[in-house]
C-alpha cells in the first residue's frame, strides 16, 4: 500500500504576549495522516467545510493492471475518517479527478475525464451529497460533423449562478483542418444538464482555430458575461506563434464578445496553470500564475496580474514590471 494523501492543518492562536515557550501547543493543533486504500493513491484538490471537516479529490488504482478510478474521501477537523468513495468505476478506461466544488445549496460537484478509446477522452460531471453518495451525474464526448469523436479534457470547474461551466480542450474543429486543441467551455444547468449548441437557449461549446488553445479556468463576471483563462499559440501579430497566456470574454450564448488579450514574450513559451481572484492585499483583479520556458529549454515560474476590470480593447498593454511579473495598464 503506498498512500500518498498528506494533510497538513494548522489551528493557530496568536497572542503578542505569549511564545511557543510559554504557551503549551494542543496534540489536536494539528496532524500528518495518510488517506487511501491498498494501491496507489493521488491526490488532486480539496474542499474545506465550515465545521472545519476535508473533502479530499484525487486518483486510486489498486494494481498497475487494474483501471484507476477517481477517488474522495472526508475527514474531519481531527483528520479521522468519516467517509471514503470511488466514483466512474463503470466506465471505461481510465478515470482521472481534475476538480471539485462545494455549490451553495450543500451539493459537492466534481469534474474528471475517462479514456473511451484511442485518442477519445471524455469528461465527466457528477454531485455527490455531504455523505459522498451519487447523486446525479453525465458524461460529455463531442463528435464532429463528419461522424468522429473527438477528444476531450477537462481541466477546471465553475459554479456559477445558474449552473457550472467546465473548462477545458476539445479536438472538435469547427473547419477540420487538424487535430489540434481549442478551447472548451461546456456549460451545464443546475440538474447537470448540458446546454446545447442550438435550440432556445444554447451555448457555444468552443473557440478557437487551427492553432493549439486551451482553456484553464472560466469566471461568472455579471449576467451573461464571462472571463475565460488560458493559453494559445495563435498567430495573432504581434504574436509569432509561440504560446502565451490567453484571455478573453464569452457572451450569454458562449461566443467571443470582445478582442484577445495576450501576455508573454515571443522569445518563449508561456502555459497558464491556475488563476485565482486577487486577494484585497495586492488590489482586485487577477492573478494568473504557470511556467515560462525559453528558447534554451530553461523554464522559470511566470505571474501575471491583471485588473479586474478588462476592457479588451487593443490600447489594453501588458507591461513587465519585473523580469517574472506582468501587470495590464
Amino acid at each position: 500500500m503506498r498512500p500518498v494523501y498528506v494533510i497538513i492543518l494548522f489551528l493557530s492562536i496568536l497572542s503578542s504576549c505569549d511564545t511557543e515557550s510559554s504557551f503549551p501547543v494542543p496534540e489536536d493543533n494539528y496532524f500528518v495522516k495518510f488517506y487511501g486504500n491498498e494501491g496507489d493513491q493521488e491526490g488532486v484538490d480539496f474542499i474545506l467545510n465550515t465545521d472545519g471537516s476535508v473533502v479530499m479529490l484525487g486518483n486510486s488504482r489498486k494494481t498497475v493492471t487494474d483501471q484507476q478510478v477517481i477517488y474522495a474521501v472526508k475527514v474531519d477537523a481531527q483528520g479521522t475518517v468519516l467517509w471514503q468513495h470511488y466514483y466512474g468505476t463503470s466506465l471505461p478506461g481510465d478515470k482521472t479527478a481534475k476538480d471539485i466544488e462545494l455549490h451553495s445549496d450543500g451539493r459537492i460537484i466534481i469534474v474528471g475525464e475517462f479514456v473511451n478509446g484511442a485518442n477519445d477522452s471524455d469528461v465527466y460531471l457528477f454531485s455527490i451529497d455531504n455523505a459522498g453518495v451519487l447523486q446525479d451525474s453525465v458524461t460529455v464526448g463531442l463528435i464532429d460533423k463528419n461522424g468522429v469523436k473527438s477528444d476531450e479534457h477537462a481541466n477546471t470547474l465553475t459554479v456559477i449562478s445558474d449552473g457550472f461551466i467546465i473548462a477545458g480542450s476539445t479536438t472538435l474543429q469547427a473547419d477540420l483542418i487538424s487535430t489540434a486543441r481549442n478551447s472548451m467551455h461546456l456549460r451545464f444547468d443546475n440538474s447537470l444538464n448540458e446546454i446545447p449548441e442550438v435550440g432556445p437557449i444554447n451555448w457555444s461549446r468552443n473557440y478557437g482555430n487551427d492553432r493549439d488553445e486551451v482553456a484553464v479556468k472560466v469566471f461568472e463576471i455579471g449576467i451573461n458575461n464571462f472571463y475565460v483563462f488560458g493559453y494559445s499559440n495563435r498567430i495573432d501579430p504581434p504574436r509569432n506563434g509561440d504560446y502565451n497566456y490567453w484571455i478573453y470574454s464569452l457572451g450569454g450564448d458562449g461566443k467571443p464578445t470582445n478582442a484577445d488579450l495576450y501576455a508573454g514574450k515571443t522569445s518563449e513559451d508561456e502555459e497558464l496553470i491556475s488563476v485565482e481572484i486577487s486577494p484585497l492585499q495586492s488590489g482586485p483583479g487577477y492573478i494568473l500564475s504557470g511556467t515560462a520556458t525559453r528558447s534554451s529549454g530553461e523554464t522559470q515560474s511566470y505571474l501575471v496580474k491583471l485588473s479586474s476590470t478588462l476592457t479588451f480593447q487593443p490600447t489594453d498593454i501588458l507591461i513587465e514590471t519585473n523580469p517574472r511579473i506582468w501587470a495590464l495598464m
